[in-house]
């Protein structure tokens, strides 16, 4: 297909991004209910906290979410409006709707913890993922984190808030399910943030080489040549020697890593490597796509950093 009718139905529209939330709320509801709900497994947020008041008090998730969400969204309003708000509510509308109508069964046979802990955070983190990339946020400790760091924990970003809060309700969770189970939901998540970090970062990864050698022109020269990438001098001071010197800045696909060390090393057998893994590489070589705005900080407004 041309890439520009590729790009014609890739590019972001509301439509785009409603479909995005849309099916990763599904994705969310589903696991929620039919794999965590069914096997105790707390993860973390409102959908773990629905998960435990289900056991102990027999109310639907769907209800529990209602419940809890409300009074955040009303805080939300009164401190950030409503624009910031459309597509959460949107979010947690269909996330309730979605835990309403999904049929109760456990697709997780013979209390399988190991693979309900897998394939859980695959789905959970598939769908956290795919709402984030829609602009959007389910609500929950996401919302109540922005809400906490803006008037009372000042001095925390929003992504440690999050942990706090997730980590807290799992410690919950261990009091209700049992240790064993908080252990399969600590792997769960693990899954689940990797799963999620994947999709945010999109498939254009790749490597990035920090070199220090007394070859430069000849190494980047080869680089250049041999492996069409460019190459960017950054001029550096030794502090040991106080010498002025030069870094060599280099991003290669993964499948070019090996050779591109071989040039090095052949070029100068004593040079320093350092290579480091490059996510969301866009440009030429890699991807011509402009580079997209951080979901994660353009709907929650703050730094996740």
């Amino acid at each position: 297909m041309n890439r520009h009718i590729i790009r014609k139905y890739f590019n972001r529209t509301p439509l785009r991004d409603y479909v995005l939330i849309t099916s990763g709320v599904f994705l969310y509801a589903f696991a929620g209910k039919n794999i965590y709900g069914s096997l105790g497994l707390v993860t973390g947020g409102l959908t773990g906290v629905s998960v435990i008041l289900r056991r102990l008090f027999m109310i639907p998730q769907w209800i529990t979410m209602i419940m809890l969400n409300v009074p955040l969204l009303l805080w939300a309003l009164r401190e950030k409006g409503c624009q910031f708000l459309t597509r959460t509510v949107y979010a947690i509308l269909m996330q309730t709707l979605f835990l309403a109508v999904i049929p109760d069964i456990s697709i997780v046979s013979d209390g399988d913890l190991i693979l309900g802990a897998l394939f859980g955070g695959i789905l959970m983190g598939a769908g956290c993922g795919l709402v984030l990339t829609g602009m959007g946020t389910g609500g929950g400790t996401d919302l109540m984190a922005v809400l906490l760091q803006k008037r009372i924990l000042r001095s925390m970003s929003v992504s440690q808030i999050i942990r706090i809060l997730d980590w807290t309700v799992v410690v919950c969770g261990a009091g209700v399910f049992g240790l064993s189970s908080a252990m399969y939901a600590m792997i769960s998540v693990y899954i689940m943030t990797k799963v999620s970090d994947a999709l945010l970062s999109g498939p254009h990864m790749a490597k990035a080489m920090l070199i220090m050698s007394n070859a430069q022109e000849k190494v980047a020269g080869r680089l250049m040549k041999e492996l069409d990438r460019g190459v960017t001098s950054i001029r550096a001071r030794g502090m040991y020697l106080q010498k002025e010197t030069g870094i060599l800045y280099c991003v290669v696909s993964g499948r070019e890593i090996a050779q591109a060390k071989d040039i090095v090393s052949e070029c100068d057998p004593h040079a320093f490597v350092i290579i480091l893994d490059a996510r969301e590489v866009l440009g030429r070589g890699f991807s011509e796509e402009q580079l997209a705005v951080n979901p994660v900080q353009s709907i929650l407004g703050e730094s996740t950093v």
